[in-house]
């Protein structure tokens, strides 16, 4: 099977990547880009961020790819129009400029999610998803960085309280509770 390839407008994929530069966190966690294709529109989602722009070519799943390079790239994209991009090798490329990616052959909508969520939209995105979901929303390394992020808080506040005898578990429970039942 050839690797997947589209072409795309060079002025259209710029105004793309800086759309999606919204979506970046100043610091902290990494975000993953979701690039799929319908046949006709390319479609770049992160974060609470769509983006579609006019494409052609083959591209029968979807890439995820690091948000961050992608963005930094915008400036010193090459001068081909229409660009290539493609997935090849473990890679997405844009000419002959590439990133670390992954490919996934199935592919599903990706659920929505506020613009720069929080650490709890995090925790509950991933409570009330499956995990093809969760790969598929392009926010595996987001919701990785906020348990990360959480078990640290979590540390930090049993240390305040326990001389008030609440223990590390209390925190969890209190965690759980509030990932379980987001309203209240």
């Amino acid at each position: 099977m050839p690797d997947p390839q589209l072409q795309i407008s060079h002025s259209e994929f710029s105004h793309a990547l800086s759309n999606l530069a919204l979506a970046l966190p100043r610091k902290g966690r990494e975000m993953d880009v979701r690039i799929d294709f319908d046949g006709a529109l390319v479609r770049m989602t992160t974060a609470g961020v769509e983006v579609s722009l006019d494409g052609k070519g083959r591209w029968p799943g979807f890439v995820l790819a690091p948000l961050r390079p992608l963005v930094k790239m915008r400036s010193n994209l090459p001068d081909a129009d229409p660009l290539a991009i493609r997935y090849s090798g473990g890679r997405f490329y844009v000419q002959g400029w590439s990133v670390s990616a992954s490919w996934h052959d199935v592919g599903s909508e990706p659920a929505s999610i506020p613009l720069n969520p929080t650490i709890l939209h995090l925790l509950q995105f991933k409570a009330s998803m499956t995990e093809a979901k969760l790969v598929s929303s392009s926010l595996c390394s987001a919701v990785m960085t906020a348990e990360g992020r959480a078990q640290k808080l979590m540390l930090r506040a049993q240390d305040i309280l326990r001389p008030l005898g609440i223990t590390l578990r209390d925190l969890e429970e209190l965690l759980d509770r509030k990932i379980k039942t987001p309203n209240k």
